[in-house]
């Protein structure tokens, strides 16, 4: 029976939409994190990040995807939160190493590792940011006509105030 129950999980992980890894924190003397390594990757997380199981499991994220320790979404020191706190983190972040954003729930299964379950949001992303420019740039353009009608209101005015004196004369 264990063996049936293993491998029904076994092929749910095979075949999850949403990508799946696992991972070993690495810290330092102090025991802050530094770094971690690929233990485990389904399907869904190459075809995500276009990274291959064999070409990374065993190796560190850093040796994988080169300037991870010094990306902005700072990976490496909000996993290790979660691998050495055990508290689940959900979020949403652009990895520049990936050149995608990732929608991400990060939990610990077991002290010292973390998982994450994700998808690839690049998309959705990409459209909102674009739909926030147009929209900066027509309250730009709006303003910009605002302040036309107004000085164009003033203008009036002032000819009718001109031709109103110039009867008075």
């Amino acid at each position: 029976m264990d063996n049936d129950i293993e491998k029904k999980y076994e092929a749910l992980f095979k075949n999850m939409l949403n990508g799946f890894s696992l991972h070993k924190i690495i810290t330092n003397e102090k025991g802050d994190p530094i770094n971690y390594e690929f233990v485990e990757v389904n399907k869904a997380f190459e075809e995500m990040t276009g990274l291959k199981r064999d070409n990374i499991i065993g190796k560190k994220v850093t040796e994988v995807i080169p300037g991870t320790e010094k990306d902005p979404a700072n990976w490496i020191k909000r996993y290790g939160a979660v691998a050495l706190g055990g508290k689940e983190e959900r979020f949403e972040d652009f990895s520049s190493g990936l050149n995608k954003w990732f929608s991400i729930c990060a939990y610990s299964p077991i002290p010292g590792y973390f998982a994450t379950i994700f998808e690839d949001v690049t998309e959705r992303k990409n459209a909102e940011i674009s739909l926030k420019e147009k929209i900066e740039e027509l309250e730009k353009m709006n303003k910009i006509m605002m302040e036309r009608e107004l000085r164009m209101i003033e203008l009036k005015k002032e000819i009718t105030d001109l031709k109103e004196k110039e009867n008075d004369n």
